[in-house]
């Protein structure tokens, strides 16, 4: 049995990851669809690419853009699965955002690590570890390279991390300006360079037991799939 697989999130969208280890999940295809409903952009940078998920879903709504990443591993595979989806538009680079030498773009995104290193149990599979703990640099760093490389950006993390990462948009010159918040579970945070009110929505992830319209929503604008049996189409 091989220790890849190749998923189909979106109609002839391949992606490819581990069987084992990390896997993308709901999270990154929300973050997709809800930077995709703030606005499109002309040109977009997805940092700590891992799988190249958001990144390959935001290319097949034909919008330019790179993903970057540290993991040589992740940039092979989020390659290949581009190169099999047909995506010529979307390409994946090895690097670490706070040094690399990245144009500027009006979007950047990010589904960072949730814990900071020493938090919680660590895999020992090494790519697992590295997607779940703060391993290559803490979340206000992130977001101060992510500052610097883009008019917008935006942030999928655990709702416990909320206030940092407002805290740290701010410092870096971009103010919080729409947040949505998934029950106790979820946040998802834009900032942009032009001063706004921040606009908050709180909504449920799950309704009577299926996803619920507010996250059907958002994997529609990503062209990405719910199963049936989660209320999906």
């Amino acid at each position: 049995m091989s220790d890849l697989t190749c998923d189909e999130p979106a109609p002839g969208l391949k992606v490819w990851q581990p069987r084992r280890g990390f896997r993308y999940g709901l999270d990154a295809i929300l973050l997709a669809g809800w930077a995709l409903e703030g606005g499109r952009p002309k040109r977009f940078l997805d940092v700590g690419t891992g799988s190249g998920i958001i990144a390959l879903l935001l290319a097949r709504a034909g919008i330019p853009g790179m993903g970057v990443d540290v993991r040589s591993e992740w940039i092979e595979l989020a390659r290949r699965s581009a190169e099999e989806s047909g995506l010529a538009q979307v390409s994946f680079i090895q690097g670490d955002v706070r040094t690399a030498s990245i144009d500027s773009v009006d979007l950047v995104l990010a589904n960072p690590p949730y814990r900071p290193e020493g938090q919680g149990t660590m895999s020992p599979d090494p790519a697992k570890a590295a997607s779940t703990h703060e391993l290559s640099g803490t979340l206000t760093e992130l977001v101060e390279a992510m500052c610097t490389l883009g008019d917008r950006v935006a942030l999928v993390l655990p709702i416990q991390r909320e206030a940092e990462a407002r805290d740290a948009l701010a410092r870096a010159g971009r103010s919080p300006r729409r947040l949505l918040r998934f029950d106790d579970t979820l946040a998802l945070i834009e900032g942009g360079k032009t001063p706004s009110t921040l606009h908050v929505e709180v909504a449920s992830i799950r309704e009577g037991g299926v996803y619920s319209v507010r996250v059907r929503t958002l994997y529609s604008r990503t062209g990405a799939r719910l199963a049936a049996t989660d209320g999906g189409v």
